[in-house]
């Protein structure tokens, strides 16, 4: 998840600790903020499968921009209530 995180402009930090668990947690939250973790799973398996290409996610995935971030004003807000779980 740390190399994920920080690929994926979630963390800046160089040491996969708690704080930087935290730090990327925190930026899930700005897209989730009813299931911070929702993701983490699905994004922590890209590293451990061995089937998986993870550095092809993550370049389709990396933000070249560096105005665009995963905190972005552009990003468009959750709506309250829409969440997909019951």
């Amino acid at each position: 998840m740390h190399r994920i995180g920080r690929a994926l402009g979630l963390t800046k930090r160089k040491g996969a600790d708690i704080r930087t668990a935290l730090e990327i947690t925190d930026a899930f939250r700005t897209i989730a903020p009813e299931d911070p973790v929702r993701y983490d799973f699905a994004l922590t398996r890209l590293g451990i499968r061995k089937d998986t290409d993870l550095d092809g996610f993550l370049r389709a995935c990396t933000v070249t921009d560096s105005t665009d971030s995963i905190n972005s004003p552009s990003r468009p807000e959750p709506v309250e209530g829409t969440s997909s779980r019951s």
